[in-house]
């Protein structure tokens, strides 16, 4: 009896943990993100410019360690990876262009004028990403203030009627999501 007993606890406790793996945890939204990347918001902690710089080199000696932790084989995949995840993202970027494109109904010439704003302004974040002399304060004020001008760019180059559709495609697009 008291095994029989014991095998029916033993199931219905099973039974329970099964269903709790079972059961989708929902994700904390965090603000500004579009979902598929959830960073913690450290920009309301109102960091000071120095334990910006700190959390700066600290994250720039973790990934040294890190990679003196791997070996040459797995470094070698590790750029691999890398190289992938870029090209992925050459290919969502030109999907998304094309999108924007047709959405905003934009000219052949427009086309051309956006797609060139857009390259020129990874290349500029980029070269600002890589310049280890810049702090890493000074690097946030830069590509904030090239992104400002890259949205004056964009904005510039449209017509009322496309700023109109852009506008309501950025606020659909930061619109919390429903269940």
């Amino acid at each position: 009896m008291k095994k029989f007993l014991f095998t029916i606890a033993m199931a219905v406790s099973l039974q329970f943990a099964i269903a709790q793996e079972t059961v989708p945890q929902e994700k904390p939204a965090t603000k500004g993100t579009s979902g598929h990347h959830r960073k913690m918001d450290w920009q309301s902690l109102n960091l000071t410019e120095d334990q910006q710089n700190k959390m700066a080199a600290l994250r720039k000696e973790h990934k040294a360690k890190m990679l003196a932790i791997l070996t040459p084989e797995q470094r070698k995949t590790l750029e691999q990876q890398k190289a992938e995840k870029k090209a992925r993202f050459a290919e969502k970027s030109a999907l998304r262009m094309e999108k924007m494109k047709t959405r905003l109904k934009l000219s052949p010439d427009q086309s051309e004028k956006m797609t060139r704003l857009n390259q020129d302004f990874r290349q500029q974040t980029e070269l600002i990403r890589a310049n280890e002399a810049l702090a890493a304060a000074e690097q946030h004020k830069q590509l904030k203030a090239l992104a400002k001008a890259h949205q004056t760019d964009l904005k510039a180059m449209l017509d009322p009627s496309q700023q109109a559709i852009l506008e309501e495609m950025k606020a659909r697009r930061n619109r919390p999501a429903t269940k």
